[in-house]
């Protein structure tokens, strides 16, 4: 059995058997871990095995290795860390970036030649307007 097999049928395992295919307490469950992952519900959901598949094909898809690193956190799936050795804690994790830096350099007009930086914050919606006008 492959590791992503291995993660379905722990994931199943911890969400519980359901009676039936639209079980409101089994449905909550998978919310609820979707969330701690950071996922959307339905990622979680088509992620893990249906009940009776329509393809004999295994699944290809993955949760993503930050998901993975969230999901084998947890106490009852810290025993498959084993399967995952790139999520290695002493691992050098990449720089995050807090902001995006855009550089405008105000050149050939009739103002002193001047730099101007303005730090964007990342993961907030704005808009940039640049507007050059002729005044008489």
């Amino acid at each position: 059995m492959d590791r992503w097999h291995l993660i379905r049928k722990r994931i199943g395992d911890y969400l519980g058997e359901r009676s039936s295919a639209k079980e409101r307490s089994y449905r909550a469950r998978r919310v609820a871990l979707a969330q701690e992952l950071g996922m959307a519900d339905v990622s979680l959901k088509g992620f893990l095995p249906a009940k009776t598949p329509k393809s004999h094909k295994s699944k290809s898809g993955t949760l993503g290795l930050d998901k993975m690193q969230k999901l084998l956190s947890k106490r009852e799936f810290q025993d498959l860390r084993r399967f995952f050795p790139e999520l290695n804690g002493s691992a050098a994790k990449p720089p995050t970036n807090s902001y995006l830096q855009l550089e405008l350099d105000f050149i050939g007009f009739d103002v002193p030649a001047r730099r101007r930086i303005v730090r964007l914050p990342i993961g907030k919606t704005g808009r940039v307007r640049i507007r050059i006008a002729k005044i008489a």
